[in-house]
C-alpha cells in the first residue's frame, strides 16, 4: 500500500513537471499569464489591449533569466571604478562617476526583445505577430509618458518634461556638466529601443526629436588616441537599452 502511494505521488510530480516544462510565462503589468503552447503577440495582448489608451511605442518586452546582462553590468562598474581612481584630485568628476556607478547598480535589467508591440498591427500583419519562445517574460504597457530620463556624466539622474517637436539640444540647456562630460554629442535611447549618437553643440547640431519616455545618456569625453572611454560609453548605452523603466 505504501509503495503504491509513493508511486502515485511520483506520477503526480512528473505530470506537474511536464505541464510546467516548456511553458511560456508572461507577466503583463504585474499580472501573470501562463501559456502551455507558444502564444503569438496578439494572443498575449488580447486580454489587456483595450483596457487603456496604451502608448505602444514605449511599451517594452523583456526576457528574464539572461545572466549575461548582469555580467556586463559588473564589467561596466569595474571600468567606471578604474576611471574614478584615475580622477583623483577632481572632486566634481569623481562625484559624477560615483553617482553613475550607484545608479547602474540599482537598475533593473533584463534582455529587451526588439519587437514592435502594437495590438492592431499584430492582428493585421503576420510579420508583426511573432510566436513567443518558451521562457519567462516581462511585458510593460504604458500610457504616453510625459518625461525623459537624463543620466551619465552629470551630477544626478534627471527627469525632464518631454516637449513636442523639441530638439535634443533644447533638453540639455541649463544642465550643469562636469569637465569629463562630452559636450558635443549625446546618446539617445529612444523609447522603442533604437539608439543613436546625436550632435548637440552649437557648431554641429542638426535637429533630432525624441520620443516621450526615452533616455538621454551624457557620455564621458573620449580621450585622444584611446578608445577605452568610447567602449565604456557604448557598454552603458547597451545596459540602458535593457533597463526596465516601469
Amino acid at each position: 500500500m505504501k509503495l503504491t502511494v509513493v508511486r502515485l505521488f511520483l506520477c503526480v510530480v512528473m505530470i506537474a513537471s511536464c505541464s510546467l516544462y516548456g511553458a511560456t510565462n508572461i507577466t503583463v503589468n504585474g499580472s501573470l499569464f501562463t501559456f502551455k503552447n507558444q502564444p503569438r503577440l496578439s494572443e498575449v495582448l488580447a486580454p489587456v489591449a483595450l483596457k487603456n489608451d496604451w502608448y505602444w511605442s514605449a511599451s517594452t518586452l523583456h526576457k528574464l533569466g539572461n545572466a549575461e546582462i548582469n555580467e556586463k553590468r559588473d564589467e561596466v562598474i569595474i571600468k567606471l571604478k578604474q576611471i574614478l581612481m584615475n580622477s583623483s584630485g577632481k572632486p566634481k568628476e569623481q562625484n559624477s562617476i560615483a553617482t553613475l556607478i550607484s545608479q547602474i547598480r540599482q537598475w533593473k535589467l533584463a534582455e529587451r526583445i526588439p519587437l514592435a508591440i502594437d495590438y492592431d498591427l499584430a492582428r493585421a500583419k503576420a510579420s508583426l505577430n511573432p510566436l513567443f519562445d518558451e521562457g519567462d517574460y516581462l511585458l510593460n504597457l504604458v500610457e504616453r509618458p510625459d518625461s525623459l530620463y537624463v543620466f551619465g556624466a552629470l551630477f544626478s539622474e534627471t527627469m525632464i518634461t518631454h516637449k513636442d517637436a523639441a530638439d535634443v539640444s533644447d533638453y540639455l540647456l541649463g544642465i550643469s556638466l562636469p569637465a569629463n562630460a562630452d559636450k558635443d554629442y549625446v546618446y539617445v535611447i529612444q523609447a522603442d529601443g533604437k539608439t543613436m549618437r546625436v550632435p548637440y553643440a552649437y557648431w554641429n547640431r542638426g535637429h533630432q526629436e525624441i520620443m516621450p519616455g526615452s533616455q538621454l545618456y551624457i557620455p564621458f569625453k573620449t580621450q585622444l588616441f584611446s578608445s577605452d572611454i568610447e567602449k565604456i560609453n557604448e557598454q552603458i548605452v547597451f545596459l540602458a537599452v535593457n533597463r526596465i523603466l516601469s
